[in-house]
């Protein structure tokens, strides 16, 4: 009985936040035929910079206002062309390649797998009515070494108390080593997102630069609906 009522316990806490998105679920739009998509995983193979295609959701207006952190996890495959580009995550209020939300002086944030001359990088890039505040790139990284993303926004943090973005990328797991931190502490606009992508084309119209690149777990880190909090330390009752 003693186990019993410690593993409820258990589950309850566990329960507290969702579990990773089920990618199953989201809207696919890829009319070259570059993503395979499961429950957890969108595998994009040779992407090139001049298609477009994404796996996205939406939320609900300003869904993603605030504070939020997002865990995801990235592996490099292969490009065939130096500067390939493919956004792996991304916050958005339209449904469009990235390249045309620039275009429309739109306001978004992505995470792109970018290669060029055989290194391959994580870009952060928060874009601000079309422009990007600043091109935050990782140390070069590997192809088939699965890294392990969290992406936290903290929305009164910053130099302009507007919001700071850090994406700090680890090995092994989301508490294992950290490879690198990228951070960009320079928002001037507090924007609320509605849309969130899993995997997004560049389309800047080059050709000749394809890049493969696995996206899988994305955990929202959000409550999930419906379920308690559970607060305090639980006891385990003896019921012998």
């Amino acid at each position: 009985m003693r186990l019993k009522i410690f593993l409820m316990l258990v589950l309850m806490c566990s329960n507290v936040f969702g579990a990773v998105e089920d990618f199953t679920t989201w809207t696919e739009s890829d009319t070259p035929g570059r993503m395979t998509v499961t429950s957890t995983k969108n595998d994009i193979n040779l992407l090139d910079r001049d298609e477009s295609a994404w796996l996205y959701d939406n939320k609900g207006a300003a869904h993603f206002d605030g504070d939020f952190s997002h865990q995801l996890e990235v592996t490099f495959q292969a490009s065939t062309g130096s500067w390939s580009r493919v956004n792996v995550w991304g916050l958005a209020n339209a449904v469009d390649d990235s390249y045309d939300l620039i275009g429309l002086s739109a306001d978004f944030m992505t995470l792109s797998a970018r290669e060029n001359a055989g290194d391959y990088y994580l870009d952060l890039h928060v874009f601000e009515n079309g422009t990007y505040l600043n091109e935050v790139r990782s140390d070069a990284l590997s192809t088939g070494t699965k890294y392990y993303v969290t992406i936290a926004r903290d929305d009164d943090a910053g130099d302009n108390s507007k919001g700071e973005v850090v994406a700090t990328i680890r090995t092994t797991s989301h508490t294992g080593d950290v490879v690198d931190t990228l951070t960009e502490s320079e928002l001037t606009e507090q924007n609320d997102f509605q849309y969130i992508y899993a995997g997004w084309s560049y389309n800047s119209g080059d050709n000749a630069e394809q890049m493969s690149v696995d996206v899988e777990n994305l955990d929202l880190q959000e409550e999930a609906a419906g379920t308690p909090t559970v607060r305090g330390r639980a006891s385990i009752i003896n019921m012998n």
